[in-house]
């Protein structure tokens, strides 16, 4: 009964562990097995609870948008409404766009 239930847990993990994996975002996923530690990373991560393995993935997916790359990122920061122009209007200038105090 006893291996019944560590078969079970195993498998559990196991099932978790395949979860946490398709979580990751892409070049994470990809850079992990050139690791030198893969092993002990995922040895890792499989054995963390809910809430250690929720910090882990909010960390990297702060770190590896899915949205944009930084090159479009940099792209769209011209276009990035900064109107400080006190009468409302689209900004005519660069003063307009700037905030002075």
């Amino acid at each position: 009964m006893d291996s019944y239930k560590v078969a079970e847990q195993e498998a559990e993990l196991e099932t978790r562990f395949t979860t946490r994996l398709e979580q990751l975002p892409e070049a994470v996923a990809i850079n992990l097995d050139k690791h030198e530690n893969a092993d002990e990373i995922k040895k890792a991560w499989r054995d963390q609870t809910d809430e250690e393995w929720e910090k882990v993935i909010s960390n990297f997916s702060l770190a590896a948008s899915t949205e944009s790359t930084l090159v479009d990122a940099s792209n769209k920061e011209g276009s990035l409404s900064t109107n400080q122009s006190k009468t409302g209007g689209k900004a005519s200038d660069l003063s307009d766009c700037i905030r002075t105090n």
